[in-house]
Formats: structure tokens, C-alpha cells, sequence
């Protein structure tokens, strides 16, 4: 099977991530290329394919369309995978005019997408435009693959829709569990970028909490600065921002707590790399969170709610432990092998 697919911005975030995995499985046995409608990261990692630039903008000039639609219809692809919101627009439409059968994955919301704006109108704008987006793309497309199994069950094309995760990295190395000397100060870690949707305010909030109730702690914080959204936000001392970073595997075993407090997520990759090295886990009660993170973890619906009592009780040796056992066990069910056998059988499927 010839397999073309398509993504926006091929930088190295979780969707990329996931691409980057899918590719360096299937090109073992299926005919392989790419379309990105950007350079990025990602494309430094990639496997010897076929890859093809085209910088498509959301409103795009006759002429750039037709280039697309010709680069594809050339290149003859018996499927046609699309990841992100613009990829998945142009993919199906395409896919569609060709007669050619695609598949969309939904990695996320379109209120992800509108949370980032400070302005209440260009939100509301994102918003209604990237469900409509959306919308379009599941009509089109031949088969919708969910991260977030909320989504999928709440979606209207159920008939042609499956809920496959996210998942671990192939090479990742589970801990056996961790402990936590209370003699020592916390070391908390966050990945995520540094962002309204990924609560950074909230965690300064949390940090000057325990600032005040005189707990000793350290903070590293991992991901990309968001600059208009940190000016206004004073960084205590204790916390360290480090930039993105591809493998911080070291950062995840240094630490004793992971914390974010994501407003949002579709999955939440960050906290299950955090679980497979046996790190409790701090975030916000939800939704999302039910199937992902045990609930021995501290899922608050607000950063006021007894959260230095709840965090004082998981330090004590006993219960760490066990979350640390709980975490791991819990992490070996999102292995990259059983996701990928699933993925496999939706395209054997759509090669019939």
C-alpha cells in the first residue's frame, strides 16, 4: 500500500511525535511519503522518504492549491493520512475531488486552538472557524481516528470513527518505582508549553503557595515561551525555565512530582511519560483525565482546594510508593506496540 501523509507544521510537539512513530513503524512494510505545509524539527528525524514542502496558507491562491492537488494526484497514494487541522482540510477536499480514501486523527479541540488568544473576539473567531474546519474534514474523510476517547464517543460520525490513544515513545524504559526522602526539598518538574491552555499561571500560583507555607522546593519546567503571555507573570526564584527539549528522559527521573495544570488536553502525553518513571502527578480534575491518571494522583478542580494537605499526604514514604507502582502499571497500558497493531488493522481495513 502507497501511504501519503499530511501534516502542517512538522515541528516536535505530541502530534509530530506521534507522525515521527507511525512513519518509522509502517515504512517497514508500506510505500511511504510526506506533504508538510512547512519546514520543521521534525523532518531532521525522519526515516529516507519522499518529502514535499508546499506552504499552503489557510486562504491560498488558486495556483497553490492546484499545485498540491497535482503533486498528490501524480503521486497515485492508495490512502491518505492527515494530522493537524489545516492537513486535515486540504487532505480530505483533495482526497475527496481524486477518489482517493482518507483518514483523519483529531488531536485536538477547536477550543484548544481559541484558548491561546488574549482578545475575547479573535477566540470566539478561532473558535467557530477551526469547528468548522473540523467539521468539514470528518464529513470528508473515509476514517476518523480520536486521541481522546471523550471525543470520540460523543462524536455524530461514530460509524466511521475509532478511539486509538496516544502512546509511549518505543524506546522508553520504565522505572521500577520511585521514593521520596522528606528530608529533602521537592523537586517538581512541568512539560508543557508556557501558556494560558497549559494553566502557567496557575503553577506560579501554586508555587507562591508553597512559598508562603515556607516548603522547601525547586522547579524545572520544560517547553516552549509563549512571550505575551509570560510578560505580566512574575517567575519565583525557585523556578527554572528551560526551553523545549526533545529528550528530557534525565529531567523525569531527577524529579519527585510532576505538575500541570493543562485548562485542556486531547490526550496529555507529558503526564504519561511522567507516570512511566513513576512520578506522582499534580493537574486539574479533568474530564479528560479519568481513563489516563489514577486517581490515587492529586486531581484538584482548583489550585485553592486543600492542595499543600493533599500534597503533604502523597510525600509520606508508604504512599508515594504506591502511587510511583500505580503510575507505572498504569503507563504500560498506552505501549507503542499495541497502539501501532491497532493502527495497522484500520489500514488493512481501508485497503479493502
Amino acid at each position: 500500500m502507497k501511504i501519503l501523509y499530511i501534516i502542517d507544521k512538522p515541528n516536535m510537539y505530541g502530534s509530530e511525535q506521534h507522525l515521527l512513530d507511525i512513519i518509522k513503524k509502517f515504512l517497514q512494510s508500506q510505500d511511504i511519503s510526506l506533504i508538510a505545509f512547512s519546514k520543521g524539527e521534525m523532518l531532521e528525524h525522519l526515516p529516507k522518504i519522499k518529502i514535499a514542502i508546499f506552504k499552503i496558507r489557510w486562504i491560498c491562491k488558486l495556483s497553490e492549491f492546484l499545485h498540491l492537488y497535482e503533486f498528490i494526484k501524480n503521486e497515485k497514494p492508495d490512502l491518505i493520512h492527515c494530522l493537524q487541522p489545516k492537513a486535515l482540510f486540504y487532505g480530505t477536499v483533495i482526497g475527496k475531488f481524486l477518489g482517493i480514501k482518507t483518514i483523519i486523527t483529531v488531536h485536538s479541540r477547536p477550543y484548544d486552538h481559541a484558548l491561546i488568544h488574549k482578545n475575547l473576539f479573535k477566540r470566539l473567531v478561532v473558535f467557530i472557524f477551526h469547528n468548522f474546519i473540523i467539521f468539514v474534514s470528518k464529513i470528508l474523510a473515509n476514517k476518523i481516528i480520536y486521541v481522546n476517547n471523550k471525543m470520540y464517543l460523543k462524536s455524530i460520525f461514530k460509524y466511521k470513527s475509532q478511539y486509538i490513544s496516544n502512546w509511549l515513545k518505543s524506546d522508553i524504559k520504565y522505572t521500577t518505582s520511585k521514593s521520596f526522602n522528606k528530608k529533602k526539598k521537592i523537586n517538581f518538574l512541568t512539560v508543557g508549553s508556557i501558556s494560558k491552555s497549559k494553566g502557567f499561571d496557575l503553577l506560579i500560583d501554586f508555587f507562591n503557595i508553597l512559598k508562603k507555607d515556607s516548603i522547601d522546593f525547586s522547579a524545572k519546567v520544560y517547553g516552549h515561551i509563549q512571550d505575551d503571555f509570560i510578560k505580566d507573570i512574575t517567575i519565583p526564584e525557585e523556578v527554572e525555565l528551560c526551553g523545549f527539549k526533545n529528550n528530557i528522559i534525565n529531567a523525569y527521573q531527577e524529579a519527585d512530582i510532576f505538575i500541570l495544570f493543562s485548562r485542556s488536553e486531547t490526550f496529555g502525553l507529558s503526564y504519561l511519560e511522567a507516570m512511566s518513571q513513576g512520578l506522582p502527578i499534580i493537574c486539574l480534575d479533568l474530564d479528560d483525565f479519568i481513563e489516563l491518571i489514577p486517581n490515587d494522583n492529586i486531581k484538584v478542580k482548583n489550585i485553592e482546594e486543600d492542595i499543600v494537605d493533599l500534597l503533604q499526604k502523597i510525600l509520606k514514604k508508604e504512599k508515594y510508593e504506591k502511587i510511583s507502582r500505580i503510575n507505572i502499571d498504569k503507563s504500560k497500558e498506552y505501549s507503542y506496540d499495541k497502539k501501532m497493531e491497532q493502527l495497522k488493522l484500520v489500514y488493512e481495513e481501508m485497503s479493502r
